[in-house]
């Protein structure tokens, strides 16, 4: 699940108005859990939520969780992209 350019950023450094930042947004590790999230465990769990919920009765609470999941999986998606936007464009 690597992006090429994200995972092997090592002590690869650049100079933005005369300070060093890394080239990536995020630590490769931290951007490998945040894609899982992501893209594999956060749909499925709103998913699920949103099929039990009518069966356990929780009604909008389903819906209102479901969208909330749905919400904080689209600003990770974000995140990441951006990350792996950043550390292309410093190749």
């Amino acid at each position: 699940m690597n992006t090429p350019g994200v995972a092997d950023h090592k002590a690869t450094k650049s100079d933005l108005n005369g300070d060093n930042v890394p080239d990536w947004l995020i630590p490769s590790k931290m951007y490998d859990i945040l894609k899982w999230l992501a893209v594999l465990v956060l749909p499925a769990l709103s998913v699920l939520i949103a099929a039990l919920g009518p069966v356990w009765g929780w009604g909008a609470l389903a819906n209102q969780l479901s969208t909330s999941i749905n919400a904080v999986t689209l600003f990770i998606g974000a995140i990441i992209g951006a990350s792996a936007i950043k550390a292309t464009a410093s190749r």
